[in-house]
């Protein structure tokens, strides 16, 4: 996010900054590059995958610039209202597909209640405390707690799925946490 903050905001990150963002990139990178220690996994064979994480980050990242540019204009409430709606355009084009696997009178109100809590708290909600974050602190603690999701995604892994973990996770994770920790110390 300091890479778009500077550009579009004109907020010139300082060299703590900088350092939390080499930090963390290394950080992430060795979390999902190196990967896990499993023998059976082929050496590349999450390219496809980490090449979509990449490109999702990028795009959340100008995304979180340009809302929290917003939002520090307008209320952020109303920032992510009309960034709801307009993701909300964007995927009625697939509405007619999806209705046509999924007919709609077979959904019965318990899975009409995980929609509405999906849409409204998880993904409103979430965007709304995300928007007013930005506004608030600028991008650079926000956009450093971005790069925790595959450590804490790991975590998940283990906790739940019982993954293991490798050694290069937690020395990737340490060094994420160490980004977070050196941003933080500057707001």
């Amino acid at each position: 996010m300091l890479v778009f903050a500077w550009p579009i905001l004109g907020t010139r990150p300082t060299i703590r900054q900088v350092g939390a963002l080499i930090l963390a990139t290394t950080g992430v990178l060795i979390v999902t590059l190196v990967g896990t220690d499993a023998p059976t996994e082929a050496p590349g064979s999450h390219l496809a995958g980490n090449t979509f994480l990449l490109v999702a980050a990028v795009t959340w990242a100008l995304y979180s610039v340009l809302g929290g540019r917003a939002s520090s204009r307008y209320d952020a409430l109303v920032t992510t209202a009309y960034a709801t709606g307009f993701g909300a355009l964007f995927t009625l084009p697939l509405v007619p597909w999806e209705l046509a696997s999924t007919p709609m009178g077979s959904l019965d109100w318990p899975v009409w209640t995980g929609i509405l809590y999906l849409g409204i708290v998880s993904t409103a909600g979430a965007f709304y405390l995300w928007n007013r974050s930005i506004a608030r602190l600028g991008a650079s603690l926000p956009g450093l707690l971005f790069f925790a999701q595959p450590v804490v995604g790991g975590l998940l892994g283990a906790t739940v799925l019982g993954e293991v973990l490798s050694t290069s996770f937690f020395i990737g994770g340490t060094l994420v946490a160490g980004a977070v920790v050196l941003s933080a110390r500057e707001t």
